[in-house]
C-alpha cells in the first residue's frame, strides 16, 4: 500500500474439511451481522471515540472501508 493509497483490502484462505470452511465463511461473512462487520463497527465507534477527545476527522477513514467480499 503506497501513501497514496486511500482503501485497505485484505484477502485470506481457509484450508480446511468443507463443512468446518462453509461454517467459518457464513459466521465472518455470510450471515446477518456477521463477525467481521461487527468488527468493523465496534472499530469505528473507537476510533469515533478517540476523535471526539482529540478532534481529529475520521469520516474519510470509515468512508475508505468498502466492504468485505
Amino acid at each position: 500500500m503506497s501513501t497514496g493509497d486511500t482503501t485497505a483490502s485484505a484477502s485470506f484462505t481457509i484450508g480446511g474439511p468443507e463443512p468446518l470452511v462453509d461454517d467459518a465463511e457464513r459466521r465472518l461473512v455470510g450471515e446477518a451481522n456477521p463477525l467481521v462487520y461487527q468488527a468493523v463497527r465496534v472499530s469505528h465507534g473507537t476510533l469515533r471515540s478517540y476523535a471526539s477527545r482529540t478532534d481529529y476527522d475520521v469520516e474519510s477513514i470509515e468512508d475508505s472501508f468498502a466492504g468485505v467480499e
